[in-house]
């Protein structure tokens, strides 16, 4: 059964404007398609695109666009490639906050560290999304990376984080793990060949779930005794049911 068409929330010109309803949750916005991982399990390796980064006045537009319709709630900065990568990134997002357009970043998290988190504080970005993906160094390898090893990108990312934590108003941080399995050409020490697979079950889920929140508790800022029994028990939840650690 068809459904009537609410009208719009704002004024958008055009056709577009009439059978969307704004302003939306979101607007994706792929600032470049380069990347400095090369992840095994990325559409990257099927993309025929050529590897570029959008004008700066470009994207200036479309966020001046946002800003003058209120055509969503925030932007984010994801898709194919790394937003840090772009050279003017930090100009952009001061053009956004500027606008009063609320922004998020998605990284692979190369780019973070304690420094990273001062910067971004200063440009008001209210949400990053680390595609850490690979929790652990044996499935870091599936990243392909060749110039940093697993544990500077482990401690850069805490890093990062216990900076956030720290500021008046941090922003909100999500940390995204791969959970399915896959067999696929995989580089060893050497640059040879191999399979793997990476977390595939509810008890590996669960145990990476747990040393990571832990990783994190370890670089809070000090807690009440009240607030540390809080945490501890969410902690005691991320055991697997057969009480192994």
């Amino acid at each position: 059964m068809l459904t009537e068409v609410q009208p719009a929330t704002q004024n958008f010109p055009g056709r577009f404007g009439e059978l969307v309803q704004f302003p939306l949750q979101r607007i994706h916005i792929e600032l470049t398609n380069v990347c400095n991982f090369d992840c095994t399990f990325c559409p990257k390796q099927e993309m025929t695109r050529h590897y570029e980064y959008m004008d700066f006045e470009r994207v200036c537009g479309i966020i001046d666009e946002i800003a003058e319709y209120k055509m969503a709630e925030k932007i984010t900065f994801h898709v194919m490639g790394e937003p840090f990568m772009h050279p003017r990134f930090f100009d952009i997002l001061e053009h956004a906050a500027e606008r009063g357009v609320k922004t998020g970043i998605t990284t692979n998290g190369t780019y973070l560290d304690e420094e990273m988190g001062i910067k971004l504080e200063k440009v008001t970005a209210s949400q990053v999304n680390i595609s850490l993906q690979t929790p652990d160094e044996e499935s870091f390898k599936t990243r392909k990376s060749r110039r940093m090893k697993f544990d500077e990108y482990h401690n850069r990312i805490l890093e990062f984080i216990g900076t956030c934590l720290k500021q008046a108003k941090p922003p909100k941080i999500k940390v995204h793990f791969l959970n399915t399995s896959i067999k696929t050409e995989v580089p060893g020490e050497d640059w040879s060949v191999g399979t793997m697979s990476v977390i595939n079950n509810t008890k590996d889920l669960r145990n990476t779930f747990r040393y990571w929140a832990n990783e994190v508790h370890k670089i809070c800022p000090p807690m009440s005794d009240e607030e540390k029994v809080k945490v501890d028990k969410k902690l005691i939840n991320f055991l697997p049911s057969n009480g192994m650690s």
